[in-house]
């Protein structure tokens, strides 16, 4: 609130938390409840949402009438259901403040979220009902409350008026309370002009070296002179994916149509309709060894889900990703995928998806039906419709359990022009975005360089930063077509996939990084791991501690178990806990006396990117191990820290102090421009 401008001393400016979304249109969901409330700060590219969008508020209009208020002290009291009151104080709170005390409710409701939510919502968002019996029930359920929302709507709209202004004074006086403090205007046009010009020198010093030694490094030759005679194939995902499936987005866009139709007039058979398609896809891409697979592992499963042991299905999972990485299954694999190019590497990526959705169905149902009183035939149709969704069948994303019943469930929606345009505009906007990782592949040979680290050892310093910045490029730009195709697909049938991933670039905190690359993996690990965890303890540093390092532990286990993926995912959790320890020591009582008597505001954010050094340090070897090779990363660290010391090592750290000023100034730009509103899911 107070990055909006709102103080507990001005009434007027207090903002008005309503079920109103920010497209002006009302939730479709009143069940509120806390472990609904999620910390997002800030709003992400999500192309694929449309309006109407659901958010569980915590806070509807005719609940804070009367019982929220503001009190004398500056806090906001909201009430659950219970009458248990939750203070949010309004003044002194910065924006990982907030987000910790907004936490700090999840954990508080985590154990209560079953026992509050009713058993209707949750039998209706775990399990489809396939048999017919109650489909007609459902529709008009939904569509008598759409009636209501729209009564609703009609009998509020003059108060709607005044929350619309209300929100448009404060999006108005952000520009005068902003995340960090405001800089001159030539002291930002230095940091931009000097950060994108390194950038851009150390890429083109990278490409010339790329021409230089691309003789020695393993090539594609390409005809024509349009993209380049010679093609960089050596990353797998990129070699593998797009060209295997963009031949299959045709059959993907119809697989989608049918399935619209399907909704209309059979919605009972929607999920058998699911699986049929998906079960003909996958033996036409991996034949029927893969297909036996990928029909294997969500049975075995759904076999230990009958126990309605949590723990049971945790050690299942971990036990079948890891006999993936067993030399034994992995030779075994190779040697009976083989008849298909790059069959085992095809099988181990859709498996490891599918027991990944398989995973997240087994937890939502032990928590939904925990006495098994579900016909086993509905439990399996819904399971294997979840994990073999064709759009999200090969590369992800992964979308939540919670939010693909959301979408089954969800009646017929007709067609318009506005539909229609949205979804051709996203496509479009996802084929620029493959043509350019195309052009890349063909003028820069970064992943060669990855098989050839005797060549990375001859870079000079600026060839060497611009091939690690590449890396990250690509990486990024890879997964935004990797996740937006699948995503935009899913959003003919009326799906809400989780958005494709943010620019990384210039974000300064592990956090963040995390938390908008894979939104959707993020989702999961926050609540299926980090939150029961903190939950079921006492919800002190220590069990936030263990938490984050089972998170950790997650990622390491299903990326893969590797020295380097190990190396990876500790270097990402000392991250995480160094920046959370700086922000516990930065709401200190006595640290923030320190800073208000030593900084003025100007040298405060000066100091916030001196810091925020010491964060991109260790993220930048992270990335260099994770994206390239142990060899490689080491090559990368001695020349930067030990041999170019101090000159290179003082102006990497120069760099990363422009990108740490140029992540200030963009969140602050969101916040002017009304984008950074906060939002209590």
């Amino acid at each position: 609130y107070k990055e909006m401008g709102v103080h507990s001393g001005d009434p007027e400016r207090v903002p008005v938390l309503s079920s109103e979304s920010e497209d002006g249109t009302d939730d479709d969901d009143e069940d509120v409840n806390l472990s609904e409330i999620e910390n997002e700060l800030e709003d992400y590219d999500d192309s694929n949402y449309t309006e109407g969008e659901d958010t569980h508020s915590l806070n509807t209009e005719e609940e804070n009438d009367d019982e929220n208020y503001i009190d004398d002290q500056g806090n906001y009291v909201v009430k659950d259901e219970g009458d248990v009151q939750y203070l949010l104080p309004l003044d002194d709170m910065n924006e990982e403040e907030f987000q910790d005390l907004l936490d700090e409710l999840q954990i508080r409701g985590h154990d209560q979220s079953n026992v509050n939510r009713p058993q209707q919502m949750l039998q209706q968002h775990t399990c489809v009902d396939t048999t017919g019996e109650n489909i007609q029930e459902q529709q008009h359920q939904y569509q008598q409350h759409q009636f209501q929302q729209q009564q609703y709507q009609h009998m509020h709209q003059y108060q709607h008026a005044d929350t619309t202004a209300t929100r448009q004074k404060h999006i108005n006086s952000a520009s005068n309370s902003m995340l960090y403090p405001s800089l001159h205007l030539v002291e930002i046009t230095f940091y931009f002009c000097a950060f994108w010009m390194g950038a851009g020198y150390s890429l083109y010093t990278f490409y010339r070296a790329s021409q230089k030694w691309s003789t020695y490094l393993p090539l594609t030759l390409t005809p024509g002179r349009i993209l380049g005679r010679q093609r960089d194939d050596t990353d797998v995902e990129w070699y593998v994916w797009p060209s295997m499936l963009l031949p299959y987005i045709h059959y993907a866009v119809l697989h989608c149509v049918v399935a619209t139709a399907v909704r209309k007039y059979a919605h009972k058979h929607l999920c058998l309709f699911y699986i049929v398609s998906s079960v003909f896809a996958t033996y036409n891409v991996l034949g029927s060894m893969g297909l036996i697979l990928c029909l294997t592992v969500p049975s075995l499963m759904f076999t230990v889900l009958l126990t309605r042991n949590k723990q049971m299905v945790w050690v299942t999972w971990c036990l079948i990703l890891l006999c993936f990485n067993m030399e034994p299954v992995t030779s075994t694999l190779e040697q009976f995928m083989s008849p298909i190019a790059e069959g085992d590497y095809k099988v181990s990526v859709m498996v490891a998806w599918i027991i990944l959705r398989s995973l997240s169905y087994c937890l939502e149902t032990c928590d939904a039906d925990p006495d098994n009183n579900l016909p086993i035939t509905r439990q399996l149709l819904t399971l294997f419709s979840y994990c073999l969704y064709l759009p999200f069948l090969f590369t992800g994303p992964y979308m939540p359990y919670v939010d693909f019943m959301t979408g089954l469930n969800a009646p017929y929606r007709p067609w318009s022009w506005k539909r229609v345009m949205v979804i051709v505009i996203q496509l479009v906007r996802f084929s620029i975005w493959t043509t350019l990782c195309y052009i890349l592949i063909n003028h820069f040979y970064a992943h060669a360089l990855h098989w050839s680290p005797q060549v990375v050892v001859r870079l000079n310093s600026w060839a060497l930063t611009g091939f690690l910045y590449y890396l990250m490029i690509f990486f990024m730009l890879k997964y935004v077509v990797l996740y937006g195709f699948p995503g935009a697909i899913a959003s003919i049938e009326g799906y809400k996939a989780p958005p494709p991933p943010k620019c990384v670039l210039i974000i300064c905190r592990f956090s963040h990084l995390w938390r908008d690359f894979d939104h959707g993996l993020f989702i999961f690990m926050k609540s299926h791991i980090y939150l029961p965890w903190v939950a079921n303890a006492d919800s002190s540093f220590i069990s936030k501690l263990q938490g984050t390092a089972l998170v950790f532990t997650f990622v390491y286990v299903w990326h893969g178990v590797t020295p380097q993926v190990m190396l990876w995912a500790g270097i990402n959790f000392l991250g995480i806990i160094l920046e959370k320890s700086a922000d516990a020591i930065g709401s200190k009582p006595a640290y923030k006396n320190w800073e208000q008597r030593w900084l003025s505001p100007r040298w405060r954010r000066r100091w916030y990117g001196l810091l925020s050094m010491f964060l991109l340090v260790p993220s930048v070897t992270a990335q260099a191990v994770f994206l390239s090779s142990l060899e490689n990363a080491q090559t990368v660290g001695y020349r930067l820290f030990v041999e170019g010391a101090p000159q290179l090592t003082l102006t990497v750290m120069f760099f990363m102090y422009c990108i740490a000023q140029i992540s200030f100034e963009v969140q602050n730009w969101k916040l002017r421009r009304g984008d950074k509103v906060f939002k209590i899911k």
